[in-house]
């Protein structure tokens, strides 16, 4: 991988986990906002979530910085056309597996609000596991998914009193 591919993976990476961020502090916003105050349940995401904003506008400064210099010091650089940059540093970036299960945490994340936690998890655990088995070890999936739920249920719900949604 060359020096371009690089330096546009660091971009990518760093723009992704911005957004993230920046949804994060939105999140946490909303959270402080119904009970403001320094000891209620939003302070600390909000911090943290803004502590993560800070920290990645300080890496992409950086990154920008680096590359900056980096050009000044490879002139001979071979050049690239820049969709085969961008594409070199997803396939680098985002190996299917990490795609299939980002896909799989969307769905848990979109699931989860219409179906509730048990439906949302046994879900997300069937597909995942045999996604990532390639539709093998079945049956040990489902005792596992199964075994999770249950141990799940009587911590949380029965030992604890802790009802989930």
């Amino acid at each position: 991988m060359n020096k371009k591919t690089d330096r546009t993976r660091s971009y990518m990476m760093i723009l992704f986990m911005l957004i993230i961020s920046v949804a994060a502090l939105i999140g946490s916003l909303q959270i402080f906002m119904k009970r403001p105050g320094l000891a209620d349940a939003g302070m600390y995401p909000l911090l943290m979530s803004g502590l993560m904003v800070l920290t990645m506008i300080g890496a992409l400064l950086e990154a920008y910085r680096w590359a900056k210099k980096a050009k000044k010091d490879s002139k001979a650089e071979e050049e690239t056309e820049k969709g085969n940059t961008i594409l070199a540093a997803l396939k680098a970036e985002f190996p299917a597996r990490t795609v299939f299960l980002g896909a799989c945490m969307l769905g848990y994340g979109i699931l989860f609000h219409f179906v509730g936690f048990y439906i949302s998890t046994a879900l997300f655990m069937l597909v995942s596991m045999l996604g990532l088995y390639r539709g093998k070890k079945v049956k040990m999936t489902i005792f596992v998914t199964a075994l999770t739920l249950v141990c799940v249920y009587v911590i949380i719900e029965k030992i604890f009193n802790i009802p989930l949604p």
